[in-house]
């Protein structure tokens, strides 16, 4: 059976937003940040072989699939050869529709 994997290409956008998210957490509690990290990574494992999952974006052409057990979601597109995360976008954030 042929692999459906796509890898992931984070946007600069989406790894600072990423970053800067997890040095948040970190000031209070490092092993809370490694613990959202993992929770993270893992959902971007999981969407290169599952890309359709979670629901379809606010933007055309998006898809958001909330980060389980974290208050982050990522937005990403699938192209034909790799999912591109646009956003890992923290929940308690306002958001501006259009800013993919």
């Amino acid at each position: 059976m042929p692999s459906h994997k796509k890898p992931l290409d984070w946007s600069a956008t989406a790894a600072r937003e990423f970053i800067d998210g997890l040095a948040h957490i970190a000031e209070d509690s490092p092993q809370g940040a490694s613990l959202v990290k993992n929770r993270i990574d893992r959902a971007g494992r999981f969407l290169e072989q599952n890309p359709r999952m979670g629901k379809p974006g606010v933007v055309a052409g998006t898809r958001e699939y909330p980060v389980p057990k974290t208050r982050y979601t990522l937005i990403y597109e699938e192209g034909a050869n790799a999912i591109c995360i646009l956003h890992c976008w923290h929940q308690s954030r306002q958001r501006i529709i259009g800013d993919v």
